[in-house]
Formats: C-alpha cells, sequence, structure tokens
C-alpha cells in the first residue's frame, strides 16, 4: 500500500509496498510514482489510469511495477482515492498466478492436441448422456461428423449399453475414477463395430463430465 499527495509523490508507503518495489520505506518517501513504472508504460498511467481515478474515484487492473534493480513484476493494482483527494495505491504481486495460468494454457494446448489428433475415439458427455464433444477419430470411423454427433446420446452410438445401466455406472463413479467396459459402436450407415471403451468421470466448471477414449 501506497499513498501519494496532490504532486504525485509518495507520503506514505508500508514495508511490503517497498519490498515489492526492491527499496526501503524511507527511499521512496518524497520520489514521484513514475519511479516504480518502466517508462514505457508511464504514458498509459497518465492518460487512462489517473483520469479514470479522477472520474471514478477508483480503478482496478493489471500494470507491471519496476523494480530498483530493474527488473519488473506484474501486479494486481487498485487505485483509489482518500476523502482528501489522495490516491490510495494497492499493488499485489501476481507472478505465481500468472505462471500458473502459462503452465495452464500449456497443459490446455497439449490436451487439445492429443484430443484432435489421438488415434483413438474420444468423446466427452455429460450426465444426461448427451455428448458434447467428439474427437475427429471418432468422427472418421463412425461416418458422423461433430454437428451429428453432438446431436446423439451416449446410446445411440453405444448400441450394447442400457440408458438406465449407464446412469446407475455415472452415478457410482468417483472423480478421476476409470473404468473399462467392452461394447459395439454404430456407424452412420448402419453397421457395428466392437470397442474397448476406458470412461473417467471429471469436474469441468461445477459440472459432471465423462470421458469415454
Amino acid at each position: 500500500i501506497s499513498i501519494l499527495d496532490a504532486d504525485g509523490q509518495y507520503i506514505y508507503v508500508n514495508q511490503q509496498f517497498a519490498d515489492l518495489h526492491g527499496y526501503d520505506p524511507e527511499e521512496l518517501i518524497g520520489k514521484h510514482w513514475e519511479l516504480v513504472y518502466p517508462e514505457e508504460d508511464v504514458p498509459k498511467v497518465r492518460e487512462e489510469i489517473l483520469p479514470a481515478v479522477e472520474r471514478a474515484g477508483y480503478w482496478h487492473g493489471e500494470t507491471v511495477s519496476l523494480r530498483a534493480d530493474g527488473d519488473t513484476v506484474p501486479v494486481d493494482h487498485t487505485l483509489a482515492t482518500t476523502e482528501r483527494g489522495e490516491p490510495v495505491c494497492t499493488v499485489r504481486d501476481i507472478c505465481d498466478r500468472k505462471e500458473r495460468t502459462r503452465k495452464l494454457q500449456q497443459t490446455t494446448a497439449r490436451l487439445e492436441v492429443l484430443f484432435e489428433n489421438s488415434p483413438d475415439m474420444i468423446n466427452v458427455h455429460d450426465t444426461n448422456g448427451e455428448i458434447l464433444d467428439p474427437n475427429p477419430r471418432l468422427c472418421e470411423k463412425t461416418g458422423y461428423d461433430a454437428s451429428e454427433i453432438t446431436d446423439m446420446t451416449v446410446w445411440e452410438l453405444d448400441r450394447e449399453i442400457d440408458p438406465d445401466a449407464a446412469r446407475t455406472l455415472w452415478q457410482e463413479m468417483e472423480v478421476g475414477e476409470n473404468r473399462r467396459l467392452e461394447s459395439r459402436y454404430k456407424r452412420a450407415d448402419g453397421s457395428t463395430f466392437p470397442v474397448e471403451v476406458h470412461i473417467s468421470r471429471f469436474r469441468f466448471e461445477g459440472r459432471d463430465r465423462f470421458v469415454a477414449i
């Protein structure tokens, strides 16, 4: 946390604010806020962020803080004003959050590649048996296109599974649990072929989903 005067100079910084920027608190007192921003980011603060605070009395977003050693730190940044109109700046280091997001994006990209290019047939369905997402291999092997399969239920594709038995199986499964079944899938031309199905239960955005491989 820091507080600025009308000229944009620090009149208060707490230890955490100083530590984030690589200074002792007393080193920042009397310094202008531009000290802790990369030079290229200063115009945005002047032209966008500060006018927003003047209009609404509040701004929140992400910015980059410049440390004393020249390194930069992405921060979650809030600017508000006191009753006397003094800007109060609150920042939180989000390096870890950024890194988690980056790793999640990498993992997601890898999973998408595996889903799209897997030699196995894969579909994701819900607790009602409605198919939500088929991979290209499933479409290729069954002769349906993706829009046709997403209009189908599991038992329209899997000709040996009983709807009631399937629902019971899904209800009994724990998140992350895997079950193996043998069955027959139906092609668009009406023919069938034997399959070995591995089904797992997972949670996505608060909802139960099942992936069948």
